[in-house]
């Protein structure tokens, strides 16, 4: 589907990566506000409401929508209510999707989820199931400039001033 700026659309610069996005159709502005992930230039644009002093507010931004998939959950497992359970570990979860199809790669789920992209991704999490524990890896779709030395969104391993380093049997 094609994409078509909102009539009217204002940009303003405020300050270094901070832009003030005018568009005076509410529904269009809701529309663009709920939706997402956006991603420009591959960068990830973080929209929030406008507020008297956003700009210097350093956390306000740091919320971003992102879809992870979920996988190595048993197929009897594959439902929305579990897709908010195993959610509970992000900031918020917007969406649950099961794919009808499993294609080569297998079934899985995927959430929407809202994601501290200050903070490094998480590679999965334990869960129990039937009384054993369960690993459950993520992966992160459409993710821009994504650090896998470090976890961070905003920049590439070759770019990164923090490496992390991993040691084997770590996750």
């Amino acid at each position: 589907m094609a994409w078509s700026y909102p009539k009217g659309l204002k940009v303003a610069e405020l300050g270094p990566d901070i832009f003030q996005f005018t568009i005076l159709d509410s529904k269009h502005k809701e529309r663009i506000i709920e939706g997402g992930p956006w991603i420009i230039d591959n960068q990830i644009l973080v929209l929030r409401k406008w507020k008297v002093g956003i700009e210097e507010d350093e956390d306000v931004f740091s919320l971003a929508p992102v879809w992870v998939q979920v996988w190595n959950l048993p197929i009897h497992c594959l439902s929305k209510a579990v897709g908010k359970k195993v959610g509970t570990i992000f900031d918020e979860v917007k969406d649950v999707l099961i794919p009808q199809t499993g294609g080569k790669e297998g079934k899985h789920m995927k959430l929407l989820v809202l994601v501290d992209i200050k903070q490094p991704l998480l590679r999965g999490t334990t869960v129990r199931i039937n009384g054993m524990n369960k690993w459950l890896s993520f992966k992160y779709e459409k993710c821009p400039d994504f650090c896998y030395s470090c976890g961070v969104i905003g920049h590439s391993e070759k770019n990164c001033k923090s490496p992390v380093l991993v040691q084997k049997g770590q996750y």
